[in-house]
């Protein structure tokens, strides 16, 4: 399967993933795709070995990832209710379990992102992707976000 291949269906993936979390589609099923996107992609990294050297690298960093999916995947629907059932007359505490689970929604699409830009990498490597969308957006964001820490940093020194 290419890199391009993987692509498309890890963003599917990604895509109907709020459909799993909200329960109206089934999480082994979902699941299943996941391990089965997984397999795939174990099968074709080889050629990232030249990339992320070190014994086993590849292979750890997709268990990693495929665990912290996993992990946040499950917190997300746990926390999704408190999330809904928000109302303006609740605790401060209720309100930052909300955050939290906002958090959480944040961390699942940075592990789908993460997904894609492999998938990306073994596009690029293959041949059937010429241009990284999802490496580059990232790279763009964490750009953005290091801009806005540095003027930060300079108010708070122009401040003393």
């Amino acid at each position: 399967m290419t890199g391009l291949e993987l692509l498309n269906w890890i963003r599917e993936l990604h895509r109907i993933s709020p459909e799993v979390i909200s329960g109206d589609k089934d999480l082994q099923d979902f699941w299943s795709q996941v391990e089965s996107w997984f397999q795939t992609v174990t099968e074709a990294v080889s050629s990232l070995d030249s990339l992320l050297p070190g014994q086993d690298t590849v292979f750890r960093v997709l268990e990693a990832l495929r665990e912290s999916l996993r992990w946040e995947l499950k917190l997300n629907r746990f926390l999704l209710p408190a999330i809904q059932n928000r109302q303006p007359s609740d605790t401060t505490a209720h309100h930052v379990a909300s955050v939290f689970g906002m958090m959480s929604g944040d961390l699942l699409d940075r592990i789908f992102t993460r997904l894609a830009v492999l998938a990306e990498i073994l596009g690029v490597l293959d041949g059937t992707v010429e241009f990284p969308e999802e490496a580059y957006l990232t790279y763009q964001e964490l750009w953005g976000m290091a801009q806005v820490t540095d003027a930060l940093h300079a108010a708070q020194d122009l401040d003393a």
